[in-house]
């Protein structure tokens, strides 16, 4: 079968059936895509109507479907006397009788169709006929292929163009939440994203009450818990009050109304229009809104709900899967917010707090074990600018990086939390080149104004098909190379074939790409370089040093080298803060 031909005229294939036509002198010449249940004629000459004008008929009418099957050339004199073909109804219909066809080729040497001359009469096809047929169906062949390698190319960059669109649009949701810091100006922030960009009449955020009120807080297993959590109360935002969001300013959990059963549930809602939220949520009060779409969803952390956001568009609308992910992206970074906005609001406890937000635990992932440390150089506050994550992504690829703001303390924790988030939002958002994240996130350092500079190797981990082994692409900038220690205990570094400055010097950096291939057993190392440097040292002494203690605790578990790492090369009293991620490769 072949796909995506159109059906109809094609004035370059017409051409060609007229070159079969004059150089043969027949009175009928084609070029035949063969589908399924068709053919189709791209280019016809001198067919009886209705076909020429259909350009089509069904294979009880083909003579080139058998070229298509056989992928040769098919050659009749006289098909009435033809075992195969004497009763194919074009001999009767189309006044087929004698018929030569080339095959026709994709852009893949599939072959297609067929480019064929036909006479009404019994014909004897000279050796100048087949060749000059041959030499015309090779020509024809290759501008259909190359149409084709052109169709591949634009679907791709339209693929690319829409996936940049969803990037842009997904970092200018971002923008304005990166510097919000307390909850009403999450509420704000993500009502102006929403308006802007998403085309929302209204945006609201709902908390459960103890957070929204900032009161009766406490810490257990991880998990803020508050008291009257099963009450939910609307943040107030510094923008207009849009009518919709005060009949549910405060409900609870358990109320049968959109935001407590998506905060009950962890499920996002999505109703196209007003009247189908009231078939769901019948008793929810009406107001004077237009019945426009809305979108409900969960904001939270991890495992734990604490709210919801409810999206409001004045006319009705139908959420496509782009829609989704792109509701589901802005709730996921509102979640970021609000745990940011926490995180600050607790002066007392701030810096731990902060720090326990920005070094979440790591997801597990099949065929990989990870352990990550910290060690902060401001060992009042344990708090800094070094980083370290790991993202499973929806493809099956996990995303790694470890990076290190430029500075101590809150600050550098509080620039930290801003480029990490960033990172995490075009690092879910896919794409195999960690060159162009890295250099999307550089230009956004200074798109956004963000007075940071850091460090930072990131890459993204793949299982390869036709083994156990692992494929790393990876890029650094400015940033001491990853350590790998194979399963025999040599160390390897991943040193960058084309090094780059830190993140925030020079958006005009030309970010590049590595590649290595990780045998299971293996042990990936990615640190700061808190780990090795040493004043009064070369950057050489500290590697040196590191690859020794890394052989040292060969054949121990991810848990145990990165505690050994640290042990052996991490000080009691340091001068830097020290991130360390580990990573074991398995079958």
């Amino acid at each position: 079968m072949a796909d995506g031909h159109e059906r109809g005229a094609d004035p370059s294939f017409d051409r060609y059936a007229r070159m079969v036509r004059r150089a043969l002198g027949v009175p009928v010449a084609l070029v035949s895509i063969v589908e399924e249940n068709r053919q189709v004629f791209t280019g016809a000459e001198g067919l009886p109507e209705p076909y020429q004008d259909s350009r089509e008929t069904p294979l009880s009418h083909s003579f080139c479907q058998y070229v298509a099957r056989d992928e040769k050339p098919l050659v009749v004199e006289d098909a009435r006397e033809h075992p195969v073909l004497r009763t194919n109804l074009a001999i009767e219909d189309l006044q087929v009788v004698a018929y030569a066809g080339w095959p026709v080729t994709d852009h893949t040497g599939r072959t297609i169709g067929s480019l064929c001359a036909i006479d009404s009469a019994p014909r004897v096809w000279t050796a100048t006929d087949l060749e000059t047929l041959e030499d015309l169906a090779a020509a024809c062949s290759a501008e259909l292929a190359e149409r084709e390698r052109r169709r591949s190319a634009d679907a791709r960059a339209a693929t690319a163009d829409r996936r940049s669109r969803e990037n842009r649009v997904r970092l200018a949701l971002l923008e304005p939440l990166v510097a919000a810091s307390t909850f009403e100006e999450v509420a704000a922030a993500v009502e102006l994203a929403a308006v802007t960009h998403l085309g929302c009449s209204g945006a609201g955020l709902w908390l459960r009450s103890g957070m929204a009120n900032v009161s009766g807080t406490q810490q257990a297993e991880g998990l803020l818990t508050f008291s009257g959590a099963d009450r939910l109360q609307r943040v107030p935002s510094t923008r207009d009050e849009w009518a919709r969001a005060t009949t549910q300013a405060g409900v609870t959990v358990s109320d049968p109304t959109p935001v407590g059963w998506v905060t009950r549930r962890s499920m996002p809602m999505f109703f196209t229009d007003r009247a189908e939220q009231d078939a769901v949520f019948p008793d929810l009060a009406a107001s004077a809104e237009a019945a426009g779409a809305s979108a409900v969803l969960p904001v939270g952390i991890g495992a734990y709900t604490f709210g919801a956001l409810v999206l409001s568009f004045r006319e009705p609308r139908r959420f496509g899967d782009a829609d989704r992910a792109t509701a589901a992206a802005l709730a996921s970074y509102v979640a970021q917010a609000v745990e940011r906005a926490w995180a600050l609001h607790q002066r007392v406890e701030t810096s731990e707090i902060l720090q326990a937000a920005m070094l979440s635990d790591l997801p597990e992932v099949a065929g990989l074990s990870s352990v990550a440390r910290y060690r902060s150089a401001d060992r009042g506050k344990r708090v800094g600018g070094d980083w370290y994550d790991l993202v499973a992504r929806s493809d099956g690829s996990v995303a790694v990086a470890v990076g290190d703001v430029v500075g101590h303390g809150i600050q550098a924790a509080a620039d930290m939390g801003q480029l990490r988030s960033m990172l995490r939002a075009i690092a879910w958002a896919g794409g195999d080149d960690p060159a162009a994240t890295i250099g999307e996130l550089d230009r956004s350092i200074v798109g956004l104004g963000l007075e940071a500079m850091a460090s930072l190797v990131f890459g993204v981990l793949t299982r390869d098909g036709d083994d156990a082994s692992w494929t790393f692409a990876w890029a650094c900038a400015g940033h001491p190379p990853p350590l790998l220690l194979s399963p025999a205990g040599e160390v390897t570094w991943l040193q960058p074939e084309h090094p780059a400055p830190m993140l925030g010097i020079d958006v005009e950096t030309d970010h590049r790409v590595s590649v290595a291939r990780i045998d299971p057993g293996a042990l990936l190392v990615l640190y700061t370089d808190g780990l090795v440097e040493r004043r009064g040292e070369v950057l050489d002494q500290g590697l040196e040093r590191l690859a020794v203690a890394a052989q040292g605790v060969r054949g121990r578990t991810a848990e145990a080298m990165a505690e050994g790492l640290l042990a052996e090369l991490v000080p009691e009293q340091i001068s830097d803060d020290v991130a360390l991620l580990v990573l074991e490769l398995h079958d």
